[in-house]
Order: structure tokens, then C-alpha cells, then sequence
């Protein structure tokens, strides 16, 4: 280290683009006797970390320059801590590049450069033209801090099946373990292994490792990563507007919003045909993106549907798990990777976190496999359906963890339990797995009732939903209602972890009996009273909850220095097409029961006026929110006016 650099507070450890987000920064972690090392937020967008507000400071108190200019020009040395936690640091040497704005303000030259700076690490975040730079980079602390905080809890060892509570030493023969990883980003895990496949297929074909690309794989390499980046603002561009206080401006959003959203479902055609974990992901984003308003149906049915890109996701993975399983795991072929990346520290290390880092990523298909499955109404593609599900060793491991969390457990359910931070993660996230597990039941009953199949497997499955219901009951509600109790303490981050888990179980019940309401089957619905009652109440109290806490999110750079916008947990919900449902099936559920006699009038409108400021919350440039908004309001003018015309 400089003998001219000065020990300071904590706050002079940032890198400037963390500083100017006021967001925690880790570039401390990776100090070395050459300076200060990328931080995780700058090396995921491939950006050099700099440290220039630091040299201005030195050099106007004390004259002295910390960070030379030769030092600037080079790549920044890894950082000790990795953007995936599920190894010991990041697998792939990562080039530090600024940002370089839109496509357009590049030169040409740079465009058509086929040296190694891209080879190894995503191409730079760089914003679709209709973005500037710190939108985009807003876009992409959005998508960070919101949704892979959630997503990737569901992938973390307190969550996945694969990797549940696993701990791996540090070195070869070393007692100490890397410490359990809370949550794991799954865009991060796809550049990553993604990466890793093709250096070990370029080993087993015999291709020099310093033998540069040719134009058609830089080319393809730079769609790929463009796409994804473009597809993480296009899933984040939905809260653009929380970030603005006049309706005016707010609205003035739309047509960035959709231009990003035609952008993204042109640029897949490009990426659809080309299997890998990022075309993967970019198509699930895609087909969790709200449509928005202004697209016309005929705009909408002429493209790329939701339910296409997800079945195309899939068999993505499928294509992707079949060429992995090809790969042979020898060292004449692993060594030299080996030598590129200085962590790897033994063959079987190496194996271990592939599969580690495989099977991750295949519980994250999985999740969107089994979500699709229930919301969409199609079959699994990665899992079996009717006949054979339980049996596959994905929902079976699953079971097994269950177990092992419940005997870990039965302590914290008999004498209590102190809810702090880790503690709470651990339980919510555990309760996660299981909630897929449920989701997957409800989604096997549909598809028993949806194609007719004989009553006893009918019945079989519909034993195996009250089954999953009562595990979730005995083994998980007690504790997450200990986490609800000292919920204000926590973090807001866990709060939204709560909140997603609760809502999301609770609106699978309620999908789950619509459907049998659907069929005409009143025998099993009848035995389904309580358990309906029970879900609305707690769907209700999700949403009421929802209304009531608050997440702070950056403010957009530009607007006031060192800003934030503070906005009900409900208005960043990173799933609200499952608000949707929920609101949907409670409204229907109140009529019901306002229309029985069980509810009066006053607690009606209460109700319904409470899911009225949900959807209100929920993005305004969505169309099935816009839709949603419009039925309740019929909905209400019906009530009001008897005989009017809905």
C-alpha cells in the first residue's frame, strides 16, 4: 500500500460509484499491497472501479495523490469476496472497463475489436440507446437490491435442496468453511458458468487456451450479454416511476418503458436459438416483465409470447444439463483451467462446486418450471407430472431437508426462539423450499382435474396437497409467526423475504381451490372450507402488511445527491402478476361471502378498498394491472347500481 495513503473512516473504503449510490461497498475486502481491488457491484457490470473522489480528497488536504494514473490504466486484481457465494471467489478473470455508454457513442474501431478484453467477463453494462448511463445503472441496482434479494435467497444453502446446509473448506485439507451463503445471484452464477463450460469444452476439443476468438464468437458472446443486460433493465423499468412525485412525470415514464419492452422481444430472436444459462435467464425476465399498457393486442399476439420464452427456457437447461453430462472430468482436461483460475486448488474441489453451481442453477429453472406450470396451466417440462413426481430425487430432496430443518428446529417451536437477522433468513428461506413443493401438489391437481384422470389419482394427489399443507403448519408457521412478531426489528430486506414467502404460499391454496371450484368438485372443495378461509385471511393480512412496511430505494442519479424514495414493500414486489391473482381471488372470495351474509357492508368496502390501494401501488404501466383495476370498478358500480352492465 502507498506510504502516502492515509487510515481513514469507514466511508473512504467506497469506490466512487458506490459512494454516489450510498450503498455498501466490499473493495476493502480485496486491499493488497497494489491498492484497492474491484468491488463486487463494479466487477458483476464489468466497470472499472475507481477511486477517484479519494485522489481529489488527498490532494486538496494534503497535496499527495493516493492512486496513480499508471495504476488506473490496469486491471484491477480480484476481490477477495465473490458475487457468488457458493465458491471461493469468482471463477473468471474479470477485465475492469469504464462504461461506455450507449452502442451508438462508441467508436467503430471498438465495436469490431476482437482482442481478449471481453473474453472471460461480460461485455459492459452497457444502457439500450433509449438509456442513459445512470438510468441503466440505476436500472441495475434496482434489480439487485429487489429481486435477486428474494430470487436468490430461494437459491442460497438455508433454501436449495442440493446445496442445503453445506459448508466446503476453504483450502485443500484446511479446517476452516466457507460460511453459509444467504442468497446467490443468479445472474451473476450464469456469466459464471456459462464461462466455465466453454473453457472446459475448448480443453476437451484441444484448443489453446491463449488462442483468441474469431469475429463470430466475439459477435455472438456480445448479443448474448446485451440481451441480458438489456433484459434487467426492461424487468426493472417498472419502478422508473416511483422515483418521480408528479403524475405528470410519473406517466411521462410510458414510453421508455415500452420502448424497452419491444427492444428486449426483438433482440431474443437473436438469443433463442443459442442455449446457454444467460439466453436462459434473459428469457425469464423476459416473461416475468408486465406487458405494458400501451401495447395493443394485436401488437401483443404478433411477437414472442410469456409462456413461449419460459417452455423455450427450459429447454434451454434441458439441452444445456444434457451437453454438461458429456463433459469428462479428467485432469488433462481440467488442469489447465486450473492454471487460468488461481482458486482452484484440487480436481475435486472443482467437481464439486460445478456440480454445486449446476444443480443451483437448475433449481432456479425449476422454480420457474413449477410457477409456470400452476400460472399457466402447461405441463412441467423439468419435472414429472401426475405419475412419478414425488418420486424424482429434486422433490424428494426437498422432503429430506424438511426433515432435517424440523429435528434442527424442535427446540426454537417448543421453548421459543431469538429472531434475529440470521435466524429469520434461515427459517423464511427454508420455508421457501417447501412453498415450491406446495406449488408443485397444487399445480399436479390441476392438471389431474384440468385432463380428467381417474378418481383414485385424483384423490392420491389431493392427499398429498393436505399432506404438504399440514407439514407447512407444524413444521414452518410457527416460526415465520415468531419472525412476524419481531418483523419491525428486521431488516427491510427480510421483511420483503416474509412478505414474498407468505403471500406466495397462501395464493397457491387459493389457486389451488379455484381450481376445484372450477371443476365442479364440491365433495373435495367442501373439505377445503377452513383451510380457504384460513388463506384468505392470511393473503389479506400479506397485502395489509405489504401497505403498511416500506422498502428505501435509491433515488435516480441526477435528480438530488444522495436521495432515496421510500415506498410501500407492495410497490416493489418483483411478482406482481401474483398480486394480481391474489387480489383477483380475495375479491371474489369477499363478494362470496358478502353475498352469503357472513360480511356486512362496511367491512366490504373495507376490504375491497384495501385491494384497491394495493393495485394502486402495484406498476400503473402494467396492462393486466390496468385490467385488474378496471373489473374491480365495475365490480363496485354493479354492487352500487343493481342490473348496470359490467
Amino acid at each position: 500500500m502507498n506510504a502516502g495513503l492515509i487510515h481513514r473512516r469507514k466511508q473512504f473504503s467506497s469506490c466512487d460509484a458506490c459512494r454516489k449510490s450510498r450503498v455498501a461497498c466490499d473493495a476493502v475486502r480485496g486491499r493488497s499491497a497494489t491498492g484497492l481491488a474491484a468491488c463486487t457491484r463494479c466487477a458483476n457490470r464489468n466497470r472499472r472501479c475507481s477511486f477517484e473522489w479519494m485522489e481529489r480528497a488527498a490532494v486538496s488536504s494534503n497535496n499527495r495523490t493516493l492512486i496513480s494514473n499508471r495504476r488506473d490504466q490496469r486491471p484491477s486484481p480480484l476481490t477477495d469476496s465473490s458475487p457468488i457465494q457458493v465458491v471461493e471467489g469468482s471463477l473468471i478473470p474479470r477485465q475492469q472497463n469504464s462504461m461506455l455508454g450507449s452502442p451508438s457513442e462508441r467508436p467503430r474501431e471498438e465495436e469490431d475489436a476482437s482482442d481478449d478484453n471481453w473474453y472471460g467477463s461480460p461485455t459492459p453494462f452497457t444502457p439500450a440507446p433509449a438509456v442513459n448511463t445512470d438510468i441503466a445503472d440505476w436500472l441495475y441496482t434496482m434489480y439487485e437490491d429487489v429481486f435477486e434479494a428474494v430470487f436468490g435467497s430461494w437459491l442460497g444453502n438455508y433454501s436449495c435442496p442440493f446445496v442445503f446446509g453445506e459448508h466446503r473448506h476453504l483450502e485443500n485439507g484446511s479446517s476452516e468453511r466457507t460460511p453459509l451463503a444467504l442468497s446467490i445471484s443468479i445472474s451473476s452464477l450464469c456469466r459464471q458458468f456459462d464461462q466455465w463450460m466453454k473453457d472446459l469444452e475448448a480443453q476437451g476439443n484441444d484448443v489453446a487456451s491463449d488462442q483468441a476468438p474469431t469475429q463470430a464468437e466475439v459477435k455472438k458472446e456480445q448479443q448474448i450479454d446485451h440481451c441480458l443486460n438489456q433484459a434487467i433493465q426492461t424487468f426493472s423499468a417498472r419502478w422508473l416511476p416511483l422515483t418521480f412525485e408528479s403524475p405528470l412525470h410519473k406517466a411521462a415514464q410510458t414510453e421508455l418503458i415500452e420502448s424497452l419492452w419491444r427492444g428486449l422481444r426483438k433482440d431474443l430472436i437473436k438469443i433463442i436459438n443459442r442455449p446457454c444459462y444467460r439466453s436462459m435467464l434473459c428469457l425469464f425476465l423476459f416473461a416475468m416483465v408486465p406487458i405494458p399498457a400501451g401495447i395493443s393486442e394485436e401488437e401483443e399476439d404478433s411477437g414472442i409470447p410469456a409462456q413461449f420464452c419460459v417452455q423455450a427456457a427450459l429447454q434451454h437447461v434441458q439441452h444445456l444439463r444434457a451437453r454438461q453430462r458429456s463433459l469428462e472430468f479428467n485432469g488433462s482436461k481440467v488442469c489447465p483451467i486450473s492454471d487460468r483460475v488461481a482458486i482452484m486448488t484440487s480436481l475435486d474441489q472443482f467437481q464439486i462446486d460445478f456440480m454445486s453451481m449446476e444443480s443451483i442453477i437448475y433449481w432456479a429453472a425449476l422454480t420457474y418450471d413449477t410457477s409456470s406450470s400452476l400460472t399457466f396451466n402447461t405441463k412441467s417440462l423439468l419435472s414429472s407430472g401426475l405419475l412419478g413426481w414425488e418420486s424424482e430425487s429434486s422433490w424428494r430432496l426437498v422432503k429430506t431437508c424438511t426433515d432435517i430443518f424440523h429435528n434442527q428446529t424442535e427446540d426454537w417451536r417448543l421453548r421459543g426462539v431469538i429472531v434475529t437477522e440470521e435466524n429469520a433468513n434461515r427459517i423464511i428461506a427454508a420455508a421457501s423450499a417447501w412453498k415450491l413443493r406446495v406449488w408443485k401438489v397444487a399445480a399436479v391437481l390441476k392438471e389431474a382435474l384440468r385432463e380428467g384422470h381417474e378418481e383414485d389419482a385424483v384423490h392420491r394427489v389431493y392427499t398429498s396437497a393436505v399432506d404438504a399443507i399440514k407439514q407447512f403448519n407444524m413444521t414452518y408457521r410457527p416460526l415465520l409467526v415468531a419472525c412476524e412478531r419481531r418483523i419491525q426489528f428486521l431488516s427491510q430486506h427480510t421483511k420483503l423475504r416474509w412478505y414474498e414467502v407468505m403471500l406466495h404460499y397462501h395464493l397457491c391454496i387459493l389457486i389451488m381451490i379455484d381450481a376445484i371450484e372450477t371443476a365442479g368438485r364440491t365433495d373435495i372443495l367442501d373439505r377445503l372450507i377452513i383451510t380457504r378461509s384460513e388463506a384468505e385471511g392470511s393473503t389479506m393480512n400479506c397485502l395489509v402488511f405489504g401497505l403498511s412496511n416500506h422498502f428505501v430505494i435509491p433515488q435516480r442519479k441526477g435528480e438530488t445527491e444522495d436521495s432515496f424514495v421510500t415506498v410501500p414493500l407492495v410497490a416493489i414486489d418483483p411478482y406482481p402478476h401474483h398480486v394480481v391473482a391474489a387480489v383477483r381471488l380475495l375479491w371474489l372470495g369477499i363478494e362470496r361471502d358478502y353475498e352469503t351474509g357472513k360480511l356486512d357492508l362496511g367491512t366490504l368496502e373495507n376490504l375491497q378498498s384495501t385491494l384497491l390501494r394495493t393495485l394502486d401501488l402495484l406498476p400503473q404501466t402494467s396492462k393486466s394491472v390496468r385490467n385488474a383495476k378496471e373489473q374491480a370498478r365495475l365490480s363496485v358500480i354493479h354492487r352500487e347500481i343493481p342490473g348496470s352492465e359490467l
